[in-house]
């Protein structure tokens, strides 16, 4: 169930990716997740993909860290 949770999850970002940036990357979007998942806030998501990619808006960053965060596999059970 957590593996399908997690394409759902990497779905969703190449999505969000599209609508925003007319691109839809799976490699790109397990990055992301993996980095929302480790950051320990926002504001350290925002600050990363910031120095990573400028081209990213401060909307897109919010939301790809509010989707990730929100719908990330669960290990409960």
């Amino acid at each position: 169930m957590e593996e399908l949770e997690h394409f759902g999850l990497v779905s969703k970002v190449c999505t969000e990716l599209e609508n925003h940036l007319g691109l839809s990357d799976k490699v790109l979007a397990e990055f992301l997740i993996n980095l929302a998942l480790e950051s320990p806030s926002l504001v350290a998501f925002q600050k990363t993909i910031k120095e990573t990619d400028p081209s990213f808006s401060d909307s897109l960053i919010n939301n790809l860290h509010r989707l990730i965060h929100k719908l990330k596999p669960s290990k409960n059970f």
